[in-house]
């Protein structure tokens, strides 16, 4: 391989290599230079050439060798977030821009990439397609990109391509792609439909799509990754007849914000929660109405609610995703700051405001204070209070009603409450559901304070009112409006395992673990019933179907809810009176046909954890459903 740099500078320039790669010859200015070498922080090797001490211009040839890793068909979701090493294999080769497969800078930079294939293998990268030959000796592609790259991605497969070119409302031309396997090829069609829906209605609300190509390739990994003009999408994931209305339209508003507008990450990532808000938030509100919005609201709360205490972290120490934890602030918490900035500015401020952040950081780094100056420029007004106590802050209010009081008053009532919050206190815009005789009427009161009084006038009388009952607001959730989801379990730092049945020292434990190290976040540890009867930390219970109910009688647990279907796998999560999670993992009678199913939902359950309860037969869904929570309603006296 040969790599060559125009770098414009003085004194000296370094670049890294990860281990696997052997450095051949450097030039510099067409003569042989040596390169030292020094081992870097992550194992990779840091190379640097001197340079005259005066600055000029210089071109810099390199070299190198190495043999990739074979790809690793055995990655589940969590070991792709982990980070991945440059891997090769006849069903997809994959160089993520993170690793330095290629001389690394240390700085962004300007690329074209030219790279060879055999016959049957077919290469893609972030970039303009200049050109491209496909032959039967073997296949060749050249991508440029002009913008400021932070690095490059290269993947290769046995592709069939299928294209399509559009127009934006601008009358810039985008050529759209599938670089599907073959499985995939019946979908190309479909796929681009969405994609140009999904150009247009983008461009539309932030300005022009910011590149000449969107293309979506598949990947034997399960991936989902976003890339300047580019998704790699897992084959498995891109089957799933939803992704096109979900995944698909987030990746590509990645191309605005992340990809388009870069993410300073050492100041927050605000392009996840900003790009759930405009895309999977906005999509089903657009299927389903303001029903579906609140059922997402809720779903953010909801995973908020099942973090193992002391796993949080504010909102602008979030980089990425790595686990449940990161996901519930970095996308959840994220999101739902941008709805309620929506609700406290307006829609139009908010639709102005990012605008003009997508027109003043195109292209360059930005962090949430860039937002907060776009937004106050919309607004007319500061916003510093809003963005600091929802970045900075660890945790979320607990707004409550301490007394609700109606007082006639001539031909009216008046309703007298009590609120408190604790503290340290928010500012808090409080929605309220009041119930009369004629009906219910929505109000908005502030609390800013950790405990106030506060008085409404009203026409009819107060008999009953609703804290929030929309969950507009980011707080934590009481009993009522959170029953467990798998997610608890998920999050758990040290749940408790019994597993129950024959085969507990042998298949059967084996397959569990497999189940467990797929699906916890923490670490796991077995217990007994005895150590499991007097714990308090959640709890999981694995075992077939009849030994499962035995142990519930036993330990005096929730019993098997009525809901479940009486499929032969029932999966669920209920709550202990001393409010500690235990999932539920009931299998068929028959050992074999349990170590089958342990391992079915190995590779399901991780993907279903926003429900309470999941039932299969022969390995398909046949229920799932998630314990329905509200408000609770305050009597007014």
């Amino acid at each position: 391989m040969r790599a060559t740099l125009d770098y414009a500078g003085a004194g000296g320039f370094a670049w890294d290599l990860a281990p696997e790669f052997s450095l051949g010859t450097v030039t510099l200015d067409g003569k042989p230079v040596a390169a030292a070498a020094t081992a870097g922080a992550a194992g990779e090797r840091v190379y640097r050439v001197a340079l005259p001490q005066r600055p000029a211009r210089h071109r810099i040839e390199i070299a190198y060798s190495g043999t990739l890793r074979a790809l690793d068909g055995g990655l589940d979701h969590r070991g792709v977030l982990g980070g991945l090493p440059a891997m090769a294999g006849a069903q997809g080769s994959f160089l993520p821009a993170g690793y330095a497969w290629y001389p690394r800078p240390g700085d962004t930079f300007r690329y074209a990439l030219t790279i060879r294939t055999p016959a049957g293998q077919r290469a893609v990268a972030p970039g303009r397609l200049v050109s491209e030959t496909v032959a039967e000796e073997g296949n060749a592609a050249r991508f440029e990109f002009d913008q400021a790259a932070e690095g490059i991605d290269l993947m290769v497969g046995p592709y069939r391509v299928e294209e399509r070119s559009m127009r934006l409302p601008t009358g810039e031309a985008v050529r759209l792609r599938t670089w599907f396997h073959e499985p995939l090829a019946g979908l190309s069609a479909d796929y681009l439909d969405a994609a140009q829906r999904y150009v247009e209605r983008h461009s539309r609300e932030i300005g022009a799509y910011p590149y000449g190509e969107f293309g979506i390739v598949s990947s034997p990994l399960p991936t989902g990754f976003g890339m300047p003009g580019l998704t790699y999408l897992g084959i498995e994931v891109l089957k799933l007849p939803f992704i096109r209305d979900t995944s698909l339209g987030h990746e590509i508003l990645h191309n605005w914000w992340g990809n388009g507008v870069y993410i300073d990450a050492s100041r927050g990532n605000w392009a996840e929660g900003l790009t759930t808000f405009m895309a999977d938030y906005a999509y089903k509100q657009d299927r389903g109405g303001e029903a579906a919005a609140r059922e997402m609201r809720q779903g953010w709360l909801r995973d908020y609610a099942a973090l193992a205490p002391g796993s949080e972290k504010p909102l602008a120490a979030f980089a990425s995703r790595t686990h449940a934890a990161s996901s519930a602030i970095g996308y959840g918490k994220s999101a739902m700051l941008f709805y309620m900035l929506s609700q406290e500015i307006g829609a139009e401020a908010f639709r102005d405001g990012i605008r003009d952040f997508w027109q003043r950081q195109r292209f360059r780094h930005a962090s949430f204070e860039d937002l907060r100056a776009s937004f106050e420029r919309a607004a007319g007004r500061s916003l510093q209070a809003f963005f600091a106590q929802w970045l900075e802050r660890t945790g979320a209010p607990r707004p409550a009603v301490t007394a609700a009081r109606a007082v006639r008053e001539g031909a009216g009532w008046r309703l007298e409450l009590g609120l408190e919050q604790g503290e340290p206190a928010y500012a808090l815009r409080l929605p309220l559901r009041i119930e009369t005789a004629a009906g219910s009427s929505d109000h908005l009161v502030r609390l800013t304070g950790p405990a106030e009084t506060l008085v409404l006038p009203l026409a009819e009388r107060p008999v009953a009112l609703r804290l929030d009952p929309e969950f507009t607001l980011w707080r934590r959730l009481s009993a009522e409006e959170s029953p467990p989801l798998i997610r608890e379990i998920e999050a758990a730092a040290a749940p408790r395992v019994l597993i129950l049945g024959e085969g507990v020292e042998g298949a059967l434990a084996a397959a569990a673990g497999r189940l467990l190290a797929r699906l916890s976040d923490g670490k796991p540890a077995t217990a007994n019933e005895a150590e499991l009867a007097g714990s308090s930390a959640p709890a999981i219970l694995v075992g077939p179907s009849g030994e499962i109910d035995r142990a519930i009688a036993r330990l005096g647990l929730p019993r098997r809810p009525a809901a479940l279907p009486g499929a032969p796998v029932e999966v669920w999560v209920a709550r202990r009176a001393n409010g500690a999670a235990v999932l539920f993992v009931s299998l068929p009678e028959q050992p074999a046909a349990g170590e089958q199913a342990l391992d079915m939902l190995a590779r399901r359950l991780p993907h279903l954890s926003a429900a309470s309860w999941v039932a299969f037969d022969q390995g398909k869904i046949v229920g799932r459903g998630t314990w329905p929570g509200e408000a609770p309603k305050i009597t007014v006296r």
